[in-house]
């Protein structure tokens, strides 16, 4: 497969968009080299709100699953299983979650401070609110964010790099 730098372009951006939601659901198995090269192309991409947000997401999930390729985690950390509904933090809370890997949970962020964590094969849902992420890895895991800045500011760092660390005050 040859990957067209012009196929890149913020025109294209919907289609790759649902090629990849399409990839990732239905579990294909696209070789490392292609999911490097497309990688490279996406971080090319300029984050001055130029990407439309829906296919924003999409390459945020796209992502997720090219971390479990670039750097998979030891079973070791894994922790267990999640429920169907999101947990959630009860608000004015901030507890601290450290040094675990959650697997198949529905997780939502806000008001959580996330230190040397993995999510493996999460829905990750955040409203805006307070989140701190110190060395957090996301890997195959699906984004459900609202629009606003908070979430923009969490979508581009989770796009910059396979480890996160960053502090939005909501």
């Amino acid at each position: 497969m040859t990957i067209a730098p012009r196929a890149f372009t913020r025109f294209a951006l919907p289609e790759i968009a649902k090629t990849l939601e399409v990839a990732r659901t239905q579990k294909v198995d696209i070789p490392e080299a292609v999911l490097q090269a497309v990688n490279m192309k996406f971080s090319e991409i300029p984050k001055s709100g130029s990407v439309p947000w829906p296919e924003e997401l999409e390459i945020l999930n796209y992502r997720s699953l090219f971390n479990a390729i670039a750097a998979p985690v030891p079973s070791s950390r894994t922790i267990g299983t999640g429920s169907s509904v999101f947990v959630e933090i009860g608000q004015g809370s901030r507890p601290l979650f450290k040094n675990l890997a959650l697997e198949r949970f529905n997780q939502a962020l806000d008001g959580g401070i996330w230190e040397d964590m993995v999510f493996i094969d999460c829905t990750i849902r955040y409203k805006g609110g307070p989140v701190t992420l110190r060395n957090v890895r996301f890997i195959n895991c699906r984004f459900i964010f609202e629009p606003g800045t908070p979430a923009k500011r969490l979508s581009e760092e989770l796009l910059t790099s396979s480890k996160v660390s960053v502090d939005i005050k909501g």
